[in-house]
């Protein structure tokens, strides 16, 4: 009788020690058993987990904090949730997978933890003075940023209410499938339950505790040698926590703490997007964007961040500007052009004129923008003088600026530098015929000045200045025959406008003049010569072959040749008589004509042949130039 009278009151006292348990929330449990590969993120003083104000000096909860919101109870009307519920469990532990091993961060959340896990303790109650049940129970997590939105992949299961009033959550750990790959934008993470209940349509999201970042890892960011700081490319002085950047930028670039990393977050028209780059060991860093940033959107922040989501910012401001791309730099100017633009001409038409031949195009934000639409400016003046003045080879820099005529605050930021650049004056040959081929003739009956079968073509190009004088001279040497090496009995000459005939043995000037603007690109300067035969009285000017009625041209055919050697100076003191063959070498960059005769005993054509020879150009003292080349000369006698 006195046993049975005990174990009642036995059980008595443990249903009551159980009810405080499961009412309360407040007995305590043995934590369940880490998940694989899981660690604790919370401890006795549930270190990086932050509880909600809400718990007592203890630690023990009153009421949850509301997830979504500054006040407690729900979301959309702050229903009061905390006076419907009369009990809450405790929250035992939270745990994380791919902690940090970070010394300082160590066991925190990081932006690779794809599992988050919650174990609480106790049941949920209805207030005895409320009629409401609990319909729903979930276990939720969110972030502070993303509101009612839960952060979890899966689909935690659902608690059902024990008793329509009663709900016990399981005293397992709750996993929570997570993607933290923007830990930095997501925190604080809130744990907890979000419930439904029978008299009103609205969820109330109950947080347990705060997964946050901390200060202490951030605070030697700001300074230092590898302080964070974005680079300005606007010239306006960045001013406190702002830099300012261009509009058109497609790159953002700084300097920061290796090993860390750098995001710039801006609001877009599909929604916000972040653009992510490390710093590298050098402590700098570039973060490539896909268009103007202008185009992107109005503002931007930089972040500085690890790999536990602790950050710090700076703030981007974009200001609007023209940009102005040169296609030719340096732009060159010749005589020509001085002539025709620079001379006599005011800076704002010098200053067109070199927007056009320097190739300058204006953008905005990577959109072409007509020049008409735009004022070009320089800071330069007297551009006539400063350009006309120029020696060869010598440049000068012009300070190009745009405004915008639509609107005069959408302007380049500072000015693009053109060099521009005297060009090198040039006296040379462009061309020369490789052959003077004088045919088949027959043996003359006296001597008979022979025209060659082709146009002879001597082209020179000439960009010195207007009016310099210039002279080609020409040497011949004797025409052997291909057999046995005879020598013609005759000879290369040259008849000038007088009807002057010069024999060729030795230097003859056969062009000469100054500068002309049809130089510039080549001219040929024997266009003139005589192509028939002429006799001895007032020849007409040319190069011919003079032949002597003793040619030899044996029974059937005989052929002849020989070269002819060139030169092109506006050196002083270069006269006709000098030796030209002398010292002359073979360099593959000029032209030598062929021209042969084959002696036979009736008349007949014949074919040429052609080979390259060339002197090319060397160096006179006083700073002229002579340009060389030879010509084969080919003929046939019979």
């Amino acid at each position: 009788m006195k046993f049975r009278k005990l174990m009642m009151q036995l059980g008595l006292l443990l249903a009551v020690v159980l009810g405080v348990g499961l009412i309360g929330g407040k007995s305590a449990e043995a934590k369940p058993v880490l998940p694989f590969q899981a660690t604790e993120v919370s401890n006795t003083t549930f270190g990086f987990v932050s509880r909600n104000p809400h718990y007592d000096s203890k630690g023990v909860l009153i009421k949850p904090l509301n997830m979504v919101g500054n006040s407690d109870g729900l979301i959309a009307d702050d229903w009061p949730f905390t006076t419907t519920i009369s009990g809450y469990p405790q929250l035992v532990s939270v745990a994380a997978n791919n902690v940090s091993t970070t010394p300082g961060n160590l066991n925190r959340v990081t932006d690779r933890t794809t599992k988050i896990y919650m174990a609480v303790s106790g049941s949920f109650q209805m207030a005895s003075s409320n009629s409401a049940y609990i319909t729903s129970l979930i276990p939720y997590i969110t972030s502070a940023t993303q509101g009612t939105k839960s952060m979890a992949t899966n689909t935690p299961t659902e608690i059902a209410p024990t008793q329509r009033r009663i709900a016990t959550p399981s005293t397992n750990y709750y996993e929570f499938d997570v993607n933290l790959s923007d830990l930095r934008d997501l925190l604080p993470l809130r744990v907890g339950f979000k419930a439904k209940f029978s008299n009103t349509s609205q969820a109330a999201y109950m947080g347990f505790a705060d997964i946050a970042s901390e200060g202490s890892p951030t605070s030697g960011w700001q300074s230092g040698t590898n302080a964070f700081t974005v680079n300005s490319t606007y010239s306006q002085a960045s001013t406190g926590s702002v830099t300012y950047i261009k509009s058109s930028d497609k790159v953002i670039t700084g300097s920061g703490r290796p090993g860390l990393k750098i995001a710039a977050r801006m609001d877009t028209s599909s929604g916000q997007v972040s653009y992510v780059a490390n710093i590298g060991s050098d402590g700098k860093f570039s973060i490539s964007l896909p268009d103007a940033v202008a185009n992107l959107t109005s503002g931007i922040n930089v972040y500085e961040f690890n790999d536990t989501g602790d950050v710090i910012w700076k703030g981007v401001s974009i200001k609007e500007v023209l940009d102005l791309q040169v296609a030719n730099s340096p732009t060159y100017v010749d005589t020509d052009s001085i002539d025709d633009n620079i001379s006599g001409k005011s800076d704002s038409q010098i200053l067109d004129w070199l927007v056009k031949e320097a190739g300058i195009t204006v953008t905005h934000n990577g959109a072409a923008v007509s020049n008409s639409d735009v004022t070009f400016s320089s800071t330069e003046k007297n551009l006539a003088t400063q350009i006309a003045n120029l020696k060869e080879g010598e440049s000068t820099t012009v300070d190009v600026a745009a405004t915008s005529n639509s609107d005069s605050k959408l302007a380049t930021d500072g000015t693009q530098a053109v060099k521009v650049v005297r060009s090198p004056s040039t006296l040379e040959f462009t061309s020369i015929s490789p052959i003077m081929d004088f045919g088949s003739v027959p043996v003359p009956s006296k001597e008979t000045l022979f025209a060659p079968k082709t146009s002879p073509e001597v082209f020179v190009k000439d960009t010195q200045s207007t009016g310099t004088p210039w002279s080609v001279l020409a040497q011949a040497t004797d025409l052997t025959s291909n057999d046995d090496g005879r020598t013609l009995a005759g000879h290369m000459v040259y008849v000038d406008a007088d009807g002057n005939k010069q024999s060729m043995a030795s230097a003859v000037e056969v062009a000469a003049g100054t500068r002309i603007r049809d130089m510039t690109n080549g001219m040929n300067v024997v266009d003139g010569w005589s192509k028939e035969n002429q006799s001895l009285v007032k020849p007409a000017s040319g190069m011919y072959l003079d032949a002597l009625p003793s040619i030899y041209s044996g029974s059937t055919s005989t052929t002849y040749t020989g070269t002819i050697y060139w030169q092109l100076t506006n050196a002083p003191g270069a006269v006709a008589g000098q030796d030209l063959s002398n010292g002359w070498v073979d360099d593959g960059t000029g032209s030598a004509s062929s021209s042969s005769a084959d002696s036979s005993s009736e008349e007949a054509g014949t074919g040429s042949e052609s080979e390259s020879e060339s002197g090319g150009e060397q160096s006179i003292p006083g700073g002229s130039t002579v340009s060389s080349s030879s010509s084969s000369i080919y003929n046939g006698f019979g």
